[in-house]
């Protein structure tokens, strides 16, 4: 964490964790790439250790089975100056084993300016330029317009009129997406982690009051599959699947990041016994 920025890994584990899904919508808003070309090309997700950048991974990166393109998105909850350096860092190896760098896109989530600086270098030789989508300029009816929960909560942190209208709309729109209730907690409980970045967890708090929709988090996936009444070791190796892998590479990100073992358990919704349970068993 660099000094003099609030503690952001909760937003970034969490955005990290719902990007996936989102991409479809998130495409959309990328400046060069245009709304036909993000609809009608196949996309595919590439593992985001392979290949290894130099000191840490790349957030997220997609790449065009027809084109070769690739798009690189980084998280940012602040405007770190360090961006374009780290953007070049991050490209090297995409070029060596793919022959082509990748469109490189900050996609900014936080409350403060997006003031991202220097975003271009160039001499004689070289030319290299990184991108900045700040979501409180965009308009949050395209997230709440899809069909993808995941996107829906993205809304959070675009632009709106009303920020109680928000929240109200994207609760009654999760509501309709999704039925299991134990997963619809969930969702609100991202929902309010990521409110954070916006100051609107109290809203989203009374308007869930409102609207009847409290859920005991102890019943949601987050705290269930497993993981409530202790992980086995074939899970923590990874052979889980789904929504428990999820948590467990959560929760060994907040770990390396240095996280505490209380704080790594209220964003998780586990008990500090679980989390060093979980540890332990990929120390094993």
């Amino acid at each position: 964490m660099n000094p003099g920025f609030p503690d952001t890994t909760p937003y970034d584990t969490r955005t990290k964790q719902l990007i996936a899904p989102a991409i479809p919508v998130l495409l959309h808003l990328l400046p060069d790439l245009g709304f036909e070309q993000a609809e009608s090309l196949e996309w595919v997700a590439l593992p985001n250790e392979q290949p290894m950048s130099l000191h840490k991974r790349a957030d997220f990166v997609i790449r065009n089975r027809q084109t070769n393109q690739l798009i690189q998105l980084e998280l940012q909850s602040y405007a770190d100056s360090d961006m374009l350096k780290r953007c070049f860092a991050y490209a090297a190896p995409y070029m060596f084993y793919f022959n082509t760098i990748p469109h490189q896109y900050i996609i900014h989530l936080g409350n403060t300016p997006a003031n991202y600086h220097p975003l271009a270098f160039q001499d004689d030789w070289h030319s290299f330029r990184i991108q900045v989508v700040d979501l409180k300029e965009f308009p949050a009816e395209p997230f709440l317009q899809s069909d993808i929960p995941e996107a829906v909560i993205f809304a959070i942190l675009c632009a709106t009129e009303s920020r109680e209208r928000l929240v109200e709309d994207i609760l009654a729109r999760l509501r309709t997406l999704v039925l299991d209730n134990e997963r619809l907690g969930d969702y609100f409980s991202i929902l309010d982690t990521l409110g954070g970045l916006r100051d609107l967890s109290q809203i989203i708090k009374n308007k869930q009051q409102h609207m009847a929709l409290q859920f005991d988090k102890t019943k949601t996936f987050l705290f269930q599959d497993g993981l409530a009444v202790g992980v086995t070791k074939g899970k923590a190796e990874g052979k889980a699947e789904g929504r428990n892998e999820q948590l467990i590479e959560i929760v060994k990100e907040m770990h390396a990041d240095g996280d505490t073992l209380t704080k790594i358990a209220r964003i998780c919704h586990l008990t500090e016994e679980q989390v060093r349970t979980i540890l332990g068993l990929l120390k094993s």
